[in-house]
């Protein structure tokens, strides 16, 4: 559509955190890429971080899991 502006500039980043047990990082980057990248816009992973969560806010309305959970951190910016 002529005359659009783009919602996210050439130099935008986009940051994505996800906290949880059952996916891996590898999982959880190649299906954020893919998703990214079904919008008509090309993304590119600049860094991702893995960090156990401790003391949760999640842990005082349920059970401690007995798996660890962890928090998955993601930047990506337009390719």
């Amino acid at each position: 559509m002529e005359g659009r502006v783009p919602l996210l500039q050439e130099k935008a980043q986009v940051v994505i955190r996800i906290g949880g047990t059952r996916l891996n990082a590898e999982e959880l980057q190649v299906g954020l890429l893919e998703s990214l990248n079904s919008t008509g816009q090309k993304f590119k992973l600049l860094e991702a971080h893995q960090t156990d969560i401790k003391n949760g806010q999640r842990r005082v309305f349920q059970a401690v899991p007995e798996k660890a959970s962890v928090e998955h951190d993601f930047r990506f910016k337009l390719a």
